[in-house]
């Protein structure tokens, strides 16, 4: 049902993605790998947010996981 209101706002088939299919992974794999990111991401932004305030504290963190992050990307959905 969510799905499906989902699909009625965007206007796109959620299941359905000419993206997916040229890069041939499951919208599953898709989604976890990408909410994974999006968790990272999070998780480095709240470490360069104390940096900026504590410049002490987290020096090199956030930044290492973004590179982490950038590495992963790369390798993982190369053309």
């Amino acid at each position: 049902m969510f799905i499906a209101y989902l699909e009625s706002i965007l206007g796109l088939p959620i299941f359905e993605s000419k993206y997916l299919e040229k890069k041939k992974i499951s919208y599953y794999d898709h989604f976890t790998t990408m909410f994974s990111c999006a968790l990272q991401s999070f998780k480095a932004g709240f470490y360069l947010l104390i940096h900026a305030f504590i410049p002490d504290y987290f020096i090199y963190t956030g930044s290492q996981i973004i590179d982490v992050l950038n590495l992963t990307l790369e390798n993982r959905y190369k053309d």
